[in-house]
């Protein structure tokens, strides 16, 4: 089960065990490890605990889990619907995600011939960053709209192509 526990408590400079016993849900520092790793699915009343101490809606801490069920929102109180409405966030950003990510790709395979990135250095692939950053800059003063949309795809690429570098050498302390 995918989460972001570990997130949440680490932003907030939060042990485990200070975790486990401000969640007033009898969770062990070994169990909120489990959840933290995946490796325990809490239940809907520690998930709720858990989104309470961290002061984050459940939904942000469990995001593929879904709604909740039968958690306490007070007396008279209605639950609200926000993954209908969040649902719709998600699309919207997967769609507008997913036509950045084509347009990347169609730069990438027109520049196929050119060889892949995965042997470049980390410091000439950031020079090249920092050279089409300049000619985002020229196209945003000359008022070019085309030119700053491909500028900018290509400013994208080469940060993924870092992001992929940084994550993958031998011993990298980058989570993707």
């Amino acid at each position: 089960m995918s989460n972001f526990v570990k997130e949440y408590r680490a932003k907030r400079k939060m042990s485990q065990d200070r975790l486990a016993e401000e969640s007033d849900c009898e969770l062990s520092q070994h169990q909120i490890s489990q959840i933290e790793r995946g490796e325990k699915i809490p239940t809907d009343e520690q998930k709720q605990a858990l989104a309470e101490v961290l002061d984050v809606p459940v939904y942000v801490l469990f995001p593929k889990d879904g709604r909740i069920e039968d958690v306490d929102h007070g007396e008279g109180e209605e639950p609200e619907d926000v993954f209908e409405e969040e649902d719709e966030q998600l699309r919207e950003i997967k769609a507008s995600v997913e036509t950045f990510a084509k347009q990347m790709e169609k730069i990438l395979i027109k520049n196929i011939d050119k060889g892949g990135w995965k042997d470049e250095r980390i410091s000439f692939l950031v020079q090249r960053f920092w050279e089409e950053k300049e000619e985002v800059r020229l196209a945003i003063e000359e008022i070019d709209e085309q030119k700053l949309y491909k500028e900018l795809i290509d400013v994208a690429n080469f940060c993924m192509m870092i992001c992929e570098i940084l994550a993958t050498r031998p011993n990298s302390r980058v989570s993707i």
